[in-house]
């Protein structure tokens, strides 16, 4: 569903006819503030980390790629929020160095216990970007995944990264009835955009049908006990 598409449905529910406000009029930029902050609703439920907001290093238009042993602070992407799990640094023959994480205030006692230590730390905030710091990197190339910011609508074939748009076209509608004090409208569509919301959480929640909760249980599955397990 494009942005295109999401403002019709909301302008169909809000109006009742479909005379659609043109790209750049003022009612299509005051609904696109709408649609915005619905997404950021979204992005920050309490509790909840979508599916669709990881993201690998690889697939970032920006952030430090390229790791060299004479450097230890790397850019993270633009739309970094945290780090999902280790900082891995491949080398020229393909052999992996995993880092894992530490808190910025632990640097020092890891430098002084452990100088040749394979950690990370992170620091930085959204205003000024996040950077990765490795202490004792190889020279190759660095990747890891990644929880990301929410990307923002603004062109009309734009599409929202969440599994179900109609939150959207709910949220708004219900925003724009609140303007216009129709509290008995409110209610309906705020009730549709909780039900769209608690359904794509279900989504978000639910394994594959066939997925055992770890690998061990996988490989039981698959070859049985061995002797020794």
């Amino acid at each position: 569903m494009t942005l295109q598409d999401i403002l019709e449905k909301i302008h169909a529910l809000y109006e009742g006819d479909t005379s659609y406000p043109s790209e750049g009029s003022e009612d299509w930029n005051f609904r696109l503030k709408l649609v915005n902050n619905a997404i950021d609703e979204w992005a920050y439920v309490e509790g909840v980390y979508w599916k669709e907001l990881f993201k690998n290093l690889s697939d970032a238009t920006d952030g430090d790629k390229t790791a060299t042993t004479s450097t230890t602070a790397y850019n993270a992407p633009s739309d970094f929020r945290f780090i999902s799990s280790f900082v891995q640094i491949t080398d020229s023959n393909g052999s992996k160095t995993l880092y894992g994480m530490v808190r910025p205030d632990e640097v020092l006692k890891t430098q002084k216990t452990t100088p040749s230590s394979k950690v990370f730390y992170i620091t930085g905030n959204p205003s000024t970007g996040y950077k990765i710091n490795i202490l004792n990197p190889i020279d190759g190339t660095i990747s890891y995944s990644y929880y990301k910011t929410p990307a923002s609508l603004s062109s009309s074939t734009d599409k929202p990264e969440m599994s179900n748009p109609m939150y959207i076209v709910y949220s708004v509608v219900a925003q724009l009835y609140e303007l216009d004090n129709r509290n008995d409208l409110v209610g309906k569509y705020l009730n549709l955009a909780k039900q769209a919301m608690d359904q794509m959480v279900i989504e978000n929640e639910t394994k594959p049908f066939y997925n055992p909760d770890g690998i061990e249980d996988l490989n039981y599955e698959l070859y049985g006990a061995t002797f020794g397990e």
